[in-house]
């Protein structure tokens, strides 16, 4: 992959994110697996301050999500969330070589419309 793509979706929560994307995945017929949720890692800490944000308790969101396209190792999806501001990127690769075009596919996702449609989903007015 020779470029990252990024995707901000402002006044959106990272699970109502995570959802739709997940969705138009399955769609491409790729397979996710969340392999870090950091509000779980985080469970046993309640009081833990953000080290970002300064803000106890930290209401950040990080969360992994592994794509696997076909045959070949996963790409990762990187999906932060602050103050209902969520941020998806594609993580750079190892050089692992990953289905062909996995990576293609998940850009192409990150690039639709439905998703940049969400934006605000979550507001209430």
């Amino acid at each position: 992959m020779s470029q990252t793509a990024r995707l901000t979706i402002l006044g959106t929560a990272c699970e109502t994110v995570i959802a739709h994307l997940r969705a138009q995945l399955a769609a491409r017929h790729i397979r996710t697996v969340r392999s870090f949720d950091l509000q779980s890692a985080c469970a046993s800490h309640p009081d833990l301050t953000c080290p970002h944000h300064e803000k106890a308790p930290c209401d950040c969101q990080l969360v992994v999500l592994l794509a696997y396209g076909g045959q070949g190792p996963p790409l990762s999806l990187l999906i932060h969330s602050h103050h209902a501001c969520t941020e998806v990127e594609i993580a750079a690769s190892d050089g692992a070589a990953a289905h062909p075009n996995l990576a293609d596919t998940l850009a192409a996702v990150l690039a639709l419309q439905s998703l940049s449609n969400l934006q605000g989903a979550d507001e209430t007015g």
